[in-house]
């Protein structure tokens, strides 16, 4: 009898999100859009950080075919911290200002986040949507944005649309 050597997935995505909420929003993303794709998607949490040590942590995950980092725009992006994302081909994916703020945008048709703070849009996230511990759970988000939603969504969303493409698909 012959014996099977085990199927691996020929490309594997590594994405960082900022925080527990990105995180989140990320892993329900994938749950609706990265089944039978052949894509391996590894979502990790760097729990808060600059965005230069983000990037480190992305450049110091090299194995991965496509590597991205989906962080809050609250703290600015220096040029070194560019300029080190494109030599080691990390796609940097804004949240303005924060998770809840790109949330927010997709939420509410009028809401528009520039001048908003981090805080204001978690603040209004929470009360509106889910709380604080319920947002750290990617099942909750189901309830706010389901499928059908994303679909109609991400065609006037450029960040919503990039994410999807990321864990679906490579498009070098």
């Amino acid at each position: 009898m012959k014996r099977l050597l085990p199927q691996y997935p020929k490309i594997a995505v590594y994405f960082l999100a900022e925080g527990e909420t990105e995180e989140a929003i990320l892993r329900h993303i994938k749950a609706n859009y990265n089944r039978f794709t052949g894509i391996s998607v590894n979502i990790d949490c760097a729990h808060g950080g600059s965005p230069g040590d983000m990037v480190d942590r992305a450049v110091r995950n090299n194995i991965y075919s496509k590597r991205a980092v989906f962080l809050d725009t609250d703290q600015t992006w220096d040029q070194e911290v560019l300029d080190k994302a494109l030599a080691n081909h990390i796609e940097l994916i804004p949240a303005e200002p924060c998770g809840e703020g790109f949330l927010l945008s997709l939420l509410i048709t009028s809401f528009n986040p520039t001048g908003r703070t981090s805080k204001d849009c978690k603040k209004e996230f929470e009360e509106k949507y889910l709380d604080k511990t319920e947002k750290l759970d990617f099942r909750n988000y189901g309830k706010i944005l389901p499928l059908k939603k994303m679909e109609i969504l991400r065609e006037s969303n450029k960040i919503l649309d990039r994410i999807i493409c990321i864990v679906t698909k490579i498009d070098e």
